[in-house]
């Protein structure tokens, strides 16, 4: 797991990120762009999908490019939710 797997934020009130190739799970993701930090893979991610952030609650928004764009109807796992 020596490669640098990156996610890009858009705007710094969004909470997902884009994730720009196809994540095992274990590696580490570095956040780029609005915001900056890492996070661990819980599971494999596909190139382009988005990932939390931060912790989304059922029924709270999600924030991509400074807006809201839908509710997360139901969480999939603690920390590391994804949406389509």
């Amino acid at each position: 797991m020596d490669k640098d797997i990156i996610a890009f934020v858009q705007n710094k009130k969004d909470n997902v990120a884009t994730v720009l190739e196809d994540v095992e799970k274990g590696y580490i993701i570095y956040l780029k762009g609005g915001k900056r930090g890492n996070l661990i893979a819980l599971e494999k991610i596909p190139k382009g999908h988005k990932i939390a952030i931060s912790q989304i609650k059922k029924d709270e928004l999600v924030i991509k490019y400074g807006e809201s764009t839908i509710t997360i109807l139901r969480v999939l796992k603690d920390n590391m939710e994804r949406y389509i």
